[in-house]
């Protein structure tokens, strides 16, 4: 697999969270079947926003580490311990993605984030990924956990996997237009041969292209993912908070 990441944030802190969390096998260190990645935007902005972003990674991850690896119960007790703990300062919308390398399939769970764009190689076509959910935050109970459904793909070599944040396709240009999904899209498609991190630089230009010396407004968070298991291994944990990222990986499965 082939990972690249990168977030931009539009102030000095942002509300933005992206996280790597892999399934380390301590008698196969170098072989990588599982891993979960995950997309999350806060409301508002400032201070209070990446507070509460980080509240929510901790918990996140303290979850994971405990054997809560099912995106759907992941994302459910993340909201159960927001409500019982009475941390909810804002809602959060988030996409978590379970791939197992494989068996080559993805289980994805989104709570009111934007869809998951998924180029498949078999039929040469892009696709738009969005099981239902509602944000984080907005409800302690039964609707939450009834509206978030798992969607499970089955993916091949060469497959190409993008979760990102409102403040790529929302980025507007000096004629208030905004980038947009299908931009980001046949963006995609046209460079399908492209490593992960080429890909993201290829994004990221055509980002900076259209915008022009228009101000940015909000965080930019774009998450690329290739199935290629012909590669070395990587780093075995990364996640990016509010800071600025610009990163690759690669391992063998």
């Amino acid at each position: 697999m082939q990972i690249a990441h990168s977030y931009i944030s539009a102030g000095e802190v942002g509300g933005d969270y992206y996280d790597l969390l892999y399934d380390i096998d301590p008698e196969q260190p170098n072989k990588l079947r599982y891993f979960t990645a995950l997309v999350g935007d806060v409301a508002g902005k400032g201070i209070s926003a990446a507070m509460h972003m980080a509240r929510v990674q901790g918990i996140v991850r303290t979850l994971y580490q405990s054997g809560v690896t099912d995106p759907k119960e992941l994302l459910e007790k993340v909201n159960t311990v927001l409500f019982s703990r009475d941390l909810r300062r804002s809602f959060v919308t988030m996409i978590c993605g379970r791939f197992d390398t494989q068996e080559k399939t993805l289980s994805l769970v989104r709570a009111g984030h934007l869809p998951l764009i998924w180029y498949s190689s078999r039929d040469q076509a892009m696709h738009i990924v969005k099981p239902s959910g509602i944000a984080i935050g907005l409800d302690a109970g039964e609707r939450f956990a009834h509206l978030l459904q798992t969607e499970t793909i089955h993916y091949d070599e060469g497959d190409i996997f993008a979760c990102f944040s409102d403040g790529v396709t929302e980025a507007k240009n000096a004629a208030d237009e905004e980038f947009g999904i299908e931009r980001l899209m046949d963006l995609i498609k046209r460079n399908k041969s492209f490593t992960a991190a080429d890909m993201r630089s290829a994004i990221e230009g055509a980002l900076i292209d259209f915008v022009g010396n228009r101000d940015q407004f909000d965080d930019i968070t774009l998450l690329i993912i290739k199935a290629d298991p012909m590669l070395p291994t990587p780093t075995p944990e990364h996640s990016r908070h509010n800071a600025l990222a610009d990163t690759a990986e690669k391992f063998s499965v």
